[in-house]
């Protein structure tokens, strides 16, 4: 243990860090105080309640001085009476001096300052709990509805667990500094002026032996500010992993079951909790050693004060009352000192969380990555004339998964494609999707190059059920309904029927109102699939994707289907990635994707459900 402390002592003394070199501009803060216009009432009516807590605070310290001074000893050597204007009403002056020259006024006085300052005390809780939800809203929605609009390669290339913690985590800091920390300055800058005349008024020269220590303090926040921001920003991808080895961990809760993989799971969480706690605790270390050095600094700086204001009273120069007020005074001047000092290192994470924000933010979402000149919004009706040509693509550079693909889909036909697990059939599909780019050829949709479409209008024009399907923890009607939003429920239960769903649902607990669980788990895998295949029923738009439309579906229900897929596909252009010979029967085209390549494919050849894996 003892070594264990020494070891973590040494790395204290000589910890830089990577990032503590990394320069943070106070500036980056500035682009979120757009967010602050809608609510700035709010963020006022706490500022000015705090400043009103804060004023109400001050009276108490100056009692004794009005006790000792004015009441004890009988003087009217009063500052604050000095300093009243002659031109002032008789009934104030008067008032005035009955708070400070008699104890039933000065414990008024009292009573009125504890009453002001609690009073004062909820509204700026209230106020500024409303300004920091209603900030973090403003924050969120926008952060959210701009990763939202990100191409799926993005999201397929991110960790989304670590997605989440980085969003979560860095909008609450920039609440916390936007509602908390820049308030709580302002009340402490105007606590610190009042306070500094305050102090002035009962002792000029002592508070010059205070404002010759001031560099003693910025000395020790430099030297501590910057460890500290090394150690926020490592802190935060460390909890941003921690989101994402937790999401990824429940997300395959079964494959871990299956392998019993759960004590091999559980030592991969623990030790990024582990490596988390670790940096908490010298971040928190490293901030008490500041707090306590500013402590010591301002110790010295008080034990100064009482040694020269005690030779005053002693010489006749100050009185007890005075000695006694400003004592108080330099506590609390001691206090919102530390706080003021204490803001750049409060406000640390903050620019963490705004230059990854930014990071965010600076991203291009999809719909912005085209040449909008050329852009067509919506082209008009769709005919479904489909056009790959001479598109490749490859998801690692130099390794291409299609190579010079030409192939042409008439509108209102079924086309079938097939080839080996991994052979690119997916990826022909998800390029006219748009959820990747061709790097070499084009796709044309009735003889408009995709690129030039807006990627949503054209998602809108195509149905899609894959054999990876997601439902969402929802009810079954709200799950079909999804592709629809504004469908009847005679409309979903017709998409059903077509889907041979209908009677099933209708034997569930609740009928279409049963909630199928987190990602269907409550139904079984042919439920999910028939639920899938009626969302694209009900979607009915003019382009129909099927991969593997039935690979979750028995002999039997995929024959029923057979007749329901080939309506559905009447009028619309189908493309259909299968390896059933059942399905293969209704297509118009077959064709063999293999090597990169696609060429015509004969029904019958052996070319499908054969031993050497060309399936799928």
């Amino acid at each position: 243990m003892i070594a264990g402390i020494l070891a973590f002592l040494r790395e204290l003394i000589f910890f830089e860090g990577e990032n503590s070199r990394k320069r943070f501009s106070y500036r980056e803060l500035i682009p979120y105080l757009r967010y602050v216009r809608p609510i700035w009432h709010w963020g006022a009516l706490g500022l000015v309640a705090g400043i009103m807590g804060s004023a109400f605070k001050m009276i108490v310290p100056y009692s004794p001085k009005i006790f000792i001074d004015n009441i004890a000893l009988g003087s009217s050597d009063l500052p604050i009476a000095q300093s009243l204007p002659a031109t002032l009403p008789a009934f104030i002056i008067d008032m005035i001096a009955f708070f400070t020259t008699t104890l039933p006024g000065l414990i008024t006085l009292l009573l009125i300052a504890g009453v002001g300052s609690v009073i004062a005390a909820l509204l700026k809780q209230y106020a500024l709990v409303t300004f920091s939800e209603e900030y973090t809203f403003q924050v969120q929605s926008t952060l959210y509805s701009h990763v939202l609009a990100f191409s799926p390669a993005f999201f397929r290339n991110q960790k989304t667990g670590y997605l989440i913690g980085r969003m979560n985590a860095d909008t609450q800091m920039m609440q916390y500094v936007f509602s908390s920390v820049i308030i709580q300055m302002v009340i402490n800058i105007f606590t610190c002026i009042i306070v500094l005349g305050i102090l002035l008024s009962l002792n000029a020269a002592l508070v010059l032996i205070l404002i010759l220590f001031s560099p003693v303090f910025i000395l020790i926040n430099v030297f501590f500010v910057r460890r500290i921001r090394a150690l926020i920003i490592e802190g935060r991808e460390r909890d941003a992993y921690i989101y994402s080895d937790l999401q990824e961990v429940l997300s395959g809760i079964d494959v871990i079951k299956t392998h019993s993989a759960e004590a091999r799971e559980y030592q991969r969480i623990i030790s990024t909790v582990r490596n988390a706690i670790a940096n908490r605790i010298k971040r928190e270390v490293y901030s008490s050693l500041s707090n306590q050095a500013i402590l010591i600094a301002q110790g010295i700086a008080l034990v100064v004060v009482f040694w020269f204001g005690g030779q005053d009273v002693l010489a006749g120069r100050m009185s007890i009352g005075d000695f006694v007020a400003f004592s108080t005074y330099i506590t609390l001047f001691g206090a919102t000192i530390t706080g003021l000092i204490s803001i750049p290192q409060q406000l640390q994470p903050a620019l963490v969380s705004a230059s990854r924000i930014s990071e965010l933010l600076a991203l291009e979402p999809e719909s912005a990555l085209e040449d909008q000149s050329v852009r067509i919004k919506h082209p008009g009706r769709v005919t479904g004339h489909i056009r790959f040509s001479n598109v490749s693509f490859a998801y690692i550079p130099g390794t291409p998964v299609i190579s010079g693909i030409t192939l042409d889909i008439p509108p209102g036909t079924i086309t079938a494609i097939i080839g080996r697990t991994g052979s690119g059939k997916t990826t022909l599909m998800n390029l006219l999707l748009r959820f990747y780019e061709c790097e070499e050829g084009r796709i044309l949709l009735d003889g408009t190059d995709i690129n030039h479409l807006d990627p949503r209008w054209l998602r809108e024009q195509i149905a899609v059920v894959s054999q990876d399907m997601f439902l969402f923890h929802a009810t079954v009607a709200e799950n079909i309904r999804y592709s629809r939003p504004s469908a009847s429920l005679d409309e979903v239960r017709t998409a059903a029927s077509h889907a041979g769903i209908d009677q099933d649902i209708m034997a569930m607990p609740a009928g279409y109102d049963t909630v199928v669980g987190d990602r269907g788990v409550k139904i079984s895998a042919g439920q999910r699939q028939r639920i899938s295949i009626a969302r694209a029923f009900l979607k009915d738009a003019p382009i129909l994707i099927l991969d593997e439309p039935t690979s979750h579906l028995d002999r039997e229900t995929e024959q029923q289907l057979e007749g329901v897929l080939r309506a559905l596909s009447e009028e619309r252009t189908t493309i259909m990635i299968t390896h059933r010979h059942t399905l293969l029967s209704i297509a118009d085209d077959v064709y063999l994707l293999e090597d990169g390549r696609v060429r015509p494919a004969a029904f019958g050849t052996g070319q499908l459900d054969d031993p050497a894996g060309r399936s799928g």
